[in-house]
C-alpha cells in the first residue's frame, strides 16, 4: 500500500467510468491521494478540496510521528475502542492486522508527494485544516506555498476531524469552492 498505489487506483477508476473531468474531495489519506491524483492526472482533475492533506512524514506533529512509529495491532486492540471488531464485522474476508501493518509502513515512508509533484499541480486546490490538526504549521504553509494556485482555510475549534466536527462549515466551503 502506498499513496501512489491509491492514486493509481483512483485514476483507473476514473478511466473505467469514462470520467473526463471532475472535482475531488479528500480527507486525511484521501486528501494526500487527491493531491497526488491531481499531480498525476491534470487532464482529468480540475479542483481538489483537500482537508488534512500532507506530503511527507515530517509534516506530522511530533506526537503523531511517535504514534505512527509505534502503532501495532496490539495497540489498536487496546486503544481504538473496538475498531478492529467493527472492521472484522464489515470486512470479514480481510485481515485488519495486515491493514495496520500496511498503514504503518505507508505512513512511515519519508516522502509521499515530492516537491516537484506538488509544484506540477495544475488543478485549483483548497487546503483545509483544523486549527488543532495533526500537522505542523510549517508543513501546512509549505503545501500552501508550494502548490500553485492553492487556497488555505483554517477551521477554528477543530482538530483533524474537520468533516465530523464542522459538517455545515465544511459543506459550505466545498460548495463555494467548487462553484466558483
Amino acid at each position: 500500500m502506498s499513496y501512489q498505489f491509491l492514486a493509481e487506483n483512483a485514476s483507473g477508476f476514473l478511466d473505467k467510468m469514462g470520467i473526463k473531468k471532475c472535482h475531488v474531495i479528500g480527507w486525511s489519506d484521501g486528501a494526500t491521494t487527491g493531491l497526488l491524483l491531481a499531480a498525476n492526472r491534470p487532464d482529468v482533475i480540475s479542483k481538489v478540496f483537500a482537508s488534512g492533506g500532507f506530503a511527507n512524514i515530517d509534516g506530522f506533529t511530533d506526537e503523531m510521528k511517535n504514534f505512527w512509529s509505534t502503532i501495532t495491532p496490539e495497540i489498536v486492540e487496546q486503544t481504538w475502542d473496538g475498531w478492529h471488531l467493527e472492521y472484522e464485522r464489515l470486512y470479514p474476508e480481510n485481515d485488519w492486522k495486515t491493514l495496520i501493518h500496511d498503514l504503518h509502513r505507508m505512513i512511515n515512508d519519508e516522502i509521499y508527494i515530492t516537491e516537484e509533484k506538488l509544484e506540477d499541480i495544475d488543478s485549483k486546490v483548497l487546503l483545509a485544516y483544523g486549527d488543532n490538526d495533526l500537522f505542523t504549521w510549517e508543513h501546512i504553509t509549505y503545501l500552501y506555498k508550494t502548490i500553485p494556485d492553492s487556497e488555505l482555510m483554517i477551521f477554528p475549534g477543530t482538530s483533524h476531524h474537520t468533516f465530523d466536527e464542522q459538517p455545515e462549515m465544511m459543506s459550505l466551503a466545498v460548495q463555494i469552492f467548487f462553484e466558483k
